[in-house]
C-alpha cells in the first residue's frame, strides 16, 4: 500500500451506543494496524439495513475479519447507523482500529453451503486444513491460522463436498489431503454443514475475473471527467417481487454476452441469493447494494461466488403464463431461440447454449403468444423469426407452460416499464370487481400511460407473480415497491353474452377513382344478422375489439336492421369517409335494442380543449352522462348529444370509473370511442329547436324519409349543425319555420331544409308513436314556434296565459316586448317553453319558467281549431276590380261548390279558407246548387270586396293568417290554475255541450252535408260558429266572449305577473 499523510479527516460524530449483539458467543473482535488515511485492505457496505464486510484484501493485517461479518462497532463507535460513505470514514480516520463483528447469520445453520476459491501461489503453498472421516463423509476438523483457508468461508465442523467439481464422498482423509495437495493453482471447494438445508433450487457460479486489457486514451480530450466504472462482472440485478410473498427480491436483469457469467449457469430472473458466501435474501436489500458486493470483488484475477435460486418452477404449473424479458442490444445480435409450428401452436424448439436465449427463463417446449403484444400464435415460425431478428432493445414474450390454460391468451395483454427509483409512479388505480383486480385508472404522468394497459383491464400477473387470488391493494403493494424491469399481465374485459362493443377505424382520403382501402373485416348474412365472419391480420379492423362471430348492430349510427340486405351493408362499409363506428356485440344474451343506442369517437390531442367536468359524474350512482359543453366542445362532430347517457368507454363499462379515473381518461391523448344511451324521450313528446345558420351553404344535417304520408328524420350527420340539437333519428317533422310539414311533400321539405336561409331555423319535431298530441285526432292541428329573445333574466317577456278546460292559453301579449314580434297569438295553446311540457304544468309554474330563463327562450303552441261543420267568414280585400283572390273550386254529386285548393301568396291565402271548404254564400249570395263557373264569375264580380261564407268538413286549425285579430281579447296577464269562474247559466251550459263548442273534434264528413231549400239555407237550426271573438267592454277582471250570439263571461282571480 502506497505511503501517504493527508491532511487529517474528522471521523464523524456518531454517538456511542450498546447495539443489541445477542449471544457473546458469536462475536468477534479484531484489531488491525495500518496507515492513517487508508482502508487497510477492508471494504464496508450496507446491505439490508446492516454494516458488512464486503471485501478483505489478503494479508495478515486483517486480523481474523472475513468477508461477510457484520460490523457491530469500530472503535466503540456503534456502527448499525452508518452508510456506507461515513463507515469508510471512520475506518481511514485511525491508524490502529478495533473491530466487534458478529458472525454471519445462517453460517453455521444445518445444511448451510458455502462456496470457497483459494489460490495457490505455489504447488507447496499450506491449505491449512485437517481433516477426518464422519459417517463417511470428510469433515473439516482444524484450520491453520498460517494457511490459505483461514481466511475463507471454511469452517471446522464443514462437510467438504467437492474440490474442483470432484467429489469428496467416500474418501479417506489421508486421500482428500492428497487430491488438495495435488491440486494446481486454483481450488473450488463446496463444502456444507451438517443437518438437512431447507430445500431449494440453487444454482452455484462461480467465475474469476479475467485481466482488464488496455484501453485506448485521447490525451487531446478536452472533458476531465473519470470514465465510467467497467461493470467487469458482466451482470446487471434489479428488484423485484417473490412469486408467492410478493416480498422483494435481487434478481438478475440481464448478463453482458462479453461477462464471465454469460454461459454458467445463471440465468435471467434468477434470485441473488449469496455473493462470496453472504446472504443477500433479506428482503430490506436492494438491487444496488448487491451490485456494490459484487463490484467490490470484481477485481482481475479474483474469484467470484454466486448462489442464485431458480425461481421459475414455481411459476411453472401446467398452463401458467409468464413474461420473459429479453435484452438485445444490436439488431444484429443473436437471441439463439428456435421456434416452431405444430398443431397452430408456435413454441420453442431449441435454445442455443451461449446466447442471450439461454439467459434467459424461456425453455424448450413453451408455446410462444406474443413478443412486444404482436400475437403469434398462429404466425409460421419464419414469420415469427423475422419479428424477432428486427427488434431491437428490451423484448417481451408471453409464453406460456405447456397445459390446458384457464385463460385465452389472445386476450392478454402484456406491459414492460423500467422503474428506475422506489418514488416513481407506476400511474395505476386498480379496485376489486366481481372478485377480480381491475385496472380503474392510468395516469398521464406515470410510467404505464405508454404501455398497452387501459382502464377496465384486469390484472394477471405482475413480475410474474399470480395475482388471480390477490386483493386489489396486494396489487397496488407490488407496484409501489418494485424497481426496476417492471412486466404486467392483463387480460382485456371480459365480453359476456349480449355485450356491445364499439370499433372505429379510420378511413384514409382517396383520390377519385381509386378504390378505398379494405376495412379488415368480412361479414356475412345469418337470416336477418349481418355476423363477422372474419378479420385479416395487421387490418385496421384487428386493432379494434372485434371477433368472429360478433353480431353487427349498426354502421356510423345507421341501423343495420334498416338496411335489409348485405349488399347495403357492405356499401356502408366501402362508402364510409373519414371513419367507420361499428357497433357490434356478442351472440344471445340480452342486449339493449339498438335504436337506443349511439356510437362516436374522437381522437384527443394535446390541442384537445377538455374542461373539468365536461362529462357529468354522478358520485352516487357512477352515472356518466353529456353536458351541453361537452356535446358543443370536444365531443362536436360526434353523435353524442346533451343529456345521453354514457355507457363505456374505450370498450369498458363505465361503472367502474371513479370521478380521477374518467377526468384522466378523458384528458389523455389517444382514441376514445363511446357507446351511449340515447335520452329516454316522453311518447309523443313535441321538440322545439333552433339552429342558427351563418352561412347559406351550410347543410343542416338532417336525413328525411317518407312513410304513410308522414315525413320522418333518417340521420343526423355527425359534425353538423343539426348534431347538437335533439333532433333524432325516428322523429316526425312537424313544421319547419312555422310551415306544416305534416301534408307536405317530401321534396318540398328536403327543399326548406336545403334552401333554408342564414339566420334562425325552427324545427318542431314529434317522438310520436301513432299520435302528435296526447289527445289524438291532430291531422289539422297547426303548430307555432317562437323565438324569443329575453336577454338578461330581469327582462319582462311580455306574454301572459291561463289554464281553461287543461289549457294553457295565451291571454295577452304586450306590444313593444321580444314576444310581440313572434307569431303567437292570443288565444293560442301553450305546448312547451324551452322543451319543458307545459300541458300538464300549472301556469304558475309555466310562468316560473319563463321568468327564471334568460337568453332565448324558445315556445310552441298550438293554434285553436274549429270542429268540422262549423261556419267561418273570410273577407278579402281586391286591390283592383280585376285582381284575382286565388282560390280553385269544384263541384260535388249533391251539388256543392267546394274549395279544391287556395293558391299560395293570394289574396284568399292569407284568410282562413281552407282546401275542402264548402262554399255557403259569397256576398250573401246563396251558393247552393250553383254550377261551379256561376260561382267563380261571383269571386270574379267587379268588387273591390268579397265576403265569403263556408263550412268545414274537418277538424281546422284557426289562426294561420287572421288570428292577429284575436291579440286584444284580454287586459289580464297570468292567471293560476282553476280561477276562473263562468258567468253561463246551467241552462246555456246544456244547450251549448249539445251543440259542440270551439275546440270538439265531432266527426264530420261533407257527404253528410244536409240537402235543404234554398231558402232554408241561410237559416241554419243553430247559430254557426264564428271564427273570431268579439270583445266587451266590462271591467278589466272580467272577460266576456261573444261566440254565434252567444255570451260567455268568465272573471279573473289572482293575477300573476310574469
Amino acid at each position: 500500500m502506497a505511503e501517504s499523510t493527508p491532511t487529517p479527516t474528522p471521523a464523524p460524530s456518531v454517538p456511542a451506543a450498546a447495539p443489541a449483539m445477542g449471544d457473546s458467543a458469536s462475536l468477534i473482535t479484531a484489531t488491525i494496524h495500518k496507515q492513517y488515511g487508508s482502508d487497510g485492505g477492508i471494504t464496508l457496505r450496507s446491505l439490508g439495513g446492516k454494516l458488512i464486510v464486503s471485501f478483505v484484501e489478503r494479508g495478515e493485517h486483517t486480523a481474523g475479519l472475513k468477508r461477510g461479518m457484520q460490523v457491530m462497532t469500530m472503535n466503540n463507535v456503534d456502527c448499525s447507523m452508518l452508510s456506507d460513505v461515513s463507515a469508510q470514514q471512520l475506518l481511514n480516520a485511525d491508524e490502529m482500529v478495533t473491530f466487534l463483528c458478529k458472525e454471519r447469520e445462517g453460517a453455521r445453520m444445518p445444511g448451510t453451503v458455502v462456496t470457497c476459491v483459494l489460490n495457490k501461489p505455489t504447488p507447496t503453498s499450506s491449505i491449512g486444513i485437517g481433516m477426518k472421516t464422519v459417517a463417511g463423509q470428510v469433515m473439516i476438523s482444524s484450520i491453520s491460522s498460517t494457511g490459505l483457508a483461514f481466511n475463507s468461508d471454511l469452517q471446522v465442523g464443514m462437510y467438504i463436498k467437492s474440490v474442483n467439481n470432484f467429489e469428496f464422498a467416500g474418501l479417506n482423509p489421508n486421500q482428500a489431503s492428497t487430491l488438495i495437495a495435488q491440486a494446481q493453482n486454483k481450488l473450488e471447494i463446496i463444502a456444507q454443514f451438517p443437518g438437512v438445508a431447507p430445500k431449494t433450487n440453487l444454482i452455484s457460479a462461480t467465475v474469476e475475473i479475467p485481466e482488464e486489457e488496455d484501453e485506448e486514451v485521447n490525451v487531446d480530450a478536452d472533458t476531465t471527467e473519470a470514465p465510467e466504472k467497467k461493470n467487469l462482472a458482466g451482470l446487471e440485478l434489479m428488484t423485484a417481487n417473490n412469486h408467492t410473498t410478493g416480498a422483494p427480491m435481487v434478481v438478475i436483469k440481464s448478463i453482458d454476452p462479453d461477462g464471465p457469467f454469460f454461459g454458467s449457469e445463471l440465468r435471467v430472473g434468477m434470485q441473488i441469493s449469496k455473493v462470496q458466501n453472504i446472504d443477500c435474501t433479506n428482503p430490506k436489500v436492494k438491487a444496488e447494494q448487491v451490485n456494490a458486493l459484487i463490484q467490490d470483488s470484481a477485481k482481475p484475477g479474483e474469484n467470484i461466488a454466486l448462489l442464485a435460486q431458480d425461481c421459475f418452477s414455481a411459476r411453472r404449473a401446467p398452463g401458467a403464463f409468464l413474461t420473459v424479458i429479453v435484452t438485445k442490444p444490436t439488431i444484429n445480435t443473436k437471441l439463439g431461440i428456435v421456434l416452431a409450428s405444430k398443431a397452430n401452436k408456435l413454441f420453442i424448439k431449441k435454445i442455443a447454449s451461449g446466447t442471450l436465449g439461454s439467459t434467459t427463463e424461456l425453455e424448450p417446449g413453451m408455446i410462444v403468444h406474443s413478443i412486444n403484444n404482436h400475437a403469434v400464435t398462429h404466425k409460421s415460425s419464419a414469420e415469427a423469426a423475422q419479428i424477432l431478428g428486427a427488434a431491437e432493445g428490451h423484448i417481451t414474450f408471453l409464453v406460456q407452460i405447456e397445459g390446458n390454460a384457464l385463460l385465452d391468451p389472445s386476450r392478454l395483454v402484456t406491459a414492460l416499464m423500467v422503474k428506475k427509483h422506489d418514488s416513481t409512479k407506476v400511474g395505476l388505480a386498480m379496485k376489486m370487481q366481481g372478485g377480480k383486480i381491475v385496472i380503474t385508472k392510468n395516469s398521464e404522468s406515470g410510467l404505464a400511460k405508454d404501455t398497452d394497459l387501459k382502464v377496465g383491464m384486469r390484472v394477471i400477473r405482475i413480475n410474474n407473480v399470480d395475482l388471480t387470488k390477490k386483493k386489489a391493494t396486494d396489487a397496488a403493494d407490488l407496484l409501489v415497491k418494485a424497481t426496476g424491469v417492471l412486466t404486467v399481465i392483463a387480460q382485456k374485459p371480459d365480453l359476456a353474452p349480449g355485450t356491445h362493443v364499439v370499433a372505429s377505424i379510420p378511413v384514409p382520403v382517396v383520390a377519385p377513382g381509386e378504390k378505398p382501402p379494405s376495412k379488415g373485416i368480412k361479414i356475412k348474412a345469418i337470416g336477418d344478422n349481418y355476423v363477422v365472419s372474419g378479420i385479416t391480420e395487421g387490418g385496421p379492423a384487428s386493432e379494434t375489439d372485434l371477433q368472429v362471430g360478433m353480431l353487427i348492430k349498426s354502421l356510423n349510427n345507421v341501423d343495420c336492421a334498416s338496411l335489409k340486405s348485405l349488399d347495403k351493408v357492405l356499401a356502408m362499409f366501402t362508402n364510409a369517409t373519414e371513419k367507420l363506428n361499428i357497433l357490434a356485440c356478442t351472440p344471445k344474451g340480452k342486449p339493449l335494442n339498438t335504436s337506443q343506442l349511439v356510437t362516436g369517437s374522437i381522437d384527443i390531442t394535446e390541442k384537445t380543449e377538455v374542461t373539468e367536468g365536461a362529462l357529468a359524474y354522478d358520485s352516487e350512482t357512477g352515472k356518466i352522462t353529456v353536458t351541453e359543453g361537452a356535446a358543443a366542445g370536444f365531443l362536436f362532430g360526434t353523435a353524442l348529444r346533451a343529456g345521453m347517457e354514457i355507457l363505456a368507454i374505450n370498450n369498458v363499462e363505465t361503472n367502474i370509473f371513479s370521478k380521477t379515473g374518467l377526468e384522466t381518461m378523458i384528458k389523455g391523448q389517444g382514441k376514445l370511442v363511446f357507446l351511449a344511451k340515447r335520452q329516454e324521450l316522453p311518447r309523443n313528446l313535441l321538440i322545439t329547436e333552433i339552429i342558427t345558420k351563418t352561412e347559406a351553404n351550410t347543410p343542416l344535417g338532417i336525413g328525411i324519409r317518407s312513410k304513410s304520408g308522414r315525413i320522418y328524420i333518417s340521420s343526423i350527420k355527425d359534425g353538423t349543425l343539426a348534431s347538437t340539437t335533439k333532433l333524432l333519428p325516428g322523429m316526425e317533422l312537424v313544421s319547419i319555420d312555422n310551415e306544416d310539414c305534416r301534408n307536405m311533400d317530401a321534396l318540398v321539405i328536403a327543399k326548406l331544409l336545403r334552401d333554408a336561409p342564414v339566420g334562425n331555423i325552427t324545427i318542431v319535431a314529434s317522438t310520436k308513436t301513432g299520435s302528435i298530441t296526447k289527445h289524438g285526432n291532430d291531422n289539422n292541428i297547426s303548430f307555432v314556434t317562437a323565438l324569443i329573445e329575453k336577454g338578461a333574466v330581469d327582462n319582462k317577456v311580455g306574454l301572459a296565459f291561463v289554464r281553461k278546460r287543461g289549457q294553457l292559453v295565451v291571454t295577452k301579449i304586450t306590444e313593444g316586448t321580444a314576444t310581440a314580434d313572434t307569431d303567437l297569438l292570443v288565444g293560442m295553446e301553450v305546448l312547451s317553453i324551452n322543451n319543458n311540457d307545459v300541458t300538464e304544468m300549472p301556469s304558475g309554474e309555466a310562468a316560473k319558467l319563463l321568468s327564471e330563463a334568460e337568453g332565448t327562450i324558445t315556445v310552441l303552441a298550438k293554434r285553436p281549431s274549429l270542429p268540422a261543420g262549423s261556419y267561418l267568414t273570410a273577407a278579402i280585400i281586391k286591390e283592383t276590380p280585376e285582381t284575382s283572390i286565388g282560390i280553385k273550386l269544384a263541384g260535388t254529386k249533391q251539388g256543392n261548390c267546394i274549395i279544391k285548393d287556395v293558391v299560395p301568396q293570394s289574396p284568399a291565402s292569407f284568410t282562413e279558407l281552407e282546401e275542402g271548404m264548402v262554399i255557403r254564400s259569397i256576398n250573401n249570395v246563396q251558393t247552393k246548387g250553383m254550377p261551379t263557373k256561376e260561382v267563380a264569375e261571383l269571386l270574379k264580380a267587379n268588387v273591390t270586396s268579397v265576403t265569403i261564407l263556408c263550412q268545414t268538413t274537418k277538424e281546422v286549425a284557426m289562426g294561420r293568417a287572421s288570428f292577429r285579430s284575436m291579440r286584444s281579447l284580454t287586459s289580464a296577464r297570468s292567471l293560476t290554475d282553476d280561477t276562473i269562474e263562468s258567468s253561463w247559466s246551467g241552462e246555456e251550459k246544456e244547450r251549448m255541450s249539445k251543440r259542440g263548442s270551439i275546440g270538439d273534434s265531432t266527426p264530420f264528413n261533407l257527404e253528410d252535408i244536409q240537402e235543404t231549400p234554398e231558402e232554408d239555407v241561410y237559416k241554419p237550426s243553430s247559430p254557426p260558429t264564428a271564427s273570431k271573438a268579439v270583445i266587451s267592454s266590462l271591467a278589466p277582471e272580467t272577460i266576456t266572449i261573444v261566440t254565434g250570439g252567444r255570451r260567455e263571461s268568465f272573471t279573473v282571480k289572482n293575477v300573476v305577473e310574469c
